[in-house]
């Protein structure tokens, strides 16, 4: 799922309705997903790597996502993982910024950017995320399978989890739940092509990959 530099990877083609085209248009739905399921490993970035204080970076992901915003239109994806890459480098330059006292960029952009990233200290909770030693593939799983909670059940989402970010075995997990083992396949498959149908390529998770 991860290369040696801790990046996802994915196979899955960059469309014009994906989420990452739908925000270069501005789209305000587009842009609550994109900040809401990336908040996340910005805040984690900064508070694990760079030693942020919690407020600061929590000012410091507003800054991180005024400047996606700026950029975005310019931004290509050439290969897999890439725009989690363009993010953490984003994010890394911010936090030399705010350590170096460089003034930070003022926010710009779209209207529907903007209110997606004023929004985000109010709708975001990060207090899961202080964790030194929490894992970024489950920080967007567990981001990203919010987007779907009404969808399924506990019991479904638990079982994808397990596969997915836990890595267990099918049979175990049938044993469990005391399911068949085709009953666990089709839990897993529903749930993933449902985030793939929703998340695409920004997802930057095998998703669609393998199968369990």
């Amino acid at each position: 799922m991860t290369d040696n530099n801790g990046y996802y990877s994915d196979d899955s083609s960059c469309t014009s309705n994906s989420l990452l085209e739908r925000a270069k248009r501005n789209d305000s739905d587009a842009w609550q997903v994109l900040v809401e399921l990336y908040a996340p490993l910005v805040y984690v970035r900064c508070r694990h790597f760079w030693h942020l204080s919690a407020p600061a970076a929590e000012d410091l992901g507003q800054e991180v996502f005024t400047a996606v915003a700026r950029k975005l239109q310019h931004f290509q994806r050439q290969r897999p993982g890439s725009f989690r890459k363009w993010l953490r480098t984003i994010t890394d330059n911010k936090c030399k910024d705010l350590l170096s006292k460089t003034p930070l960029a003022t926010a710009t952009g779209g209207s529907a950017a903007l209110r997606a990233i004023e929004n985000l200290r109010e709708q975001s909770d990060l207090s899961d995320f202080h964790d030194a030693n929490i894992n970024e593939d489950a920080i967007l799983m567990k981001q990203a399978l919010k987007a779907v909670a009404n969808e399924f059940s506990d019991r479904d989402l638990k079982i994808f989890w397990s596969i997915a970010v836990d890595e267990r075995c099918r049979n175990d997990i049938a044993t469990e739940w005391q399911v068949t083992d085709n009953v666990v396949y089709l839990v897993y498959s529903r749930i993933r092509k449902r985030l793939h149908d929703i998340f695409q390529e920004l997802l930057d998770l095998d998703v669609a990959g393998e199968s369990a």
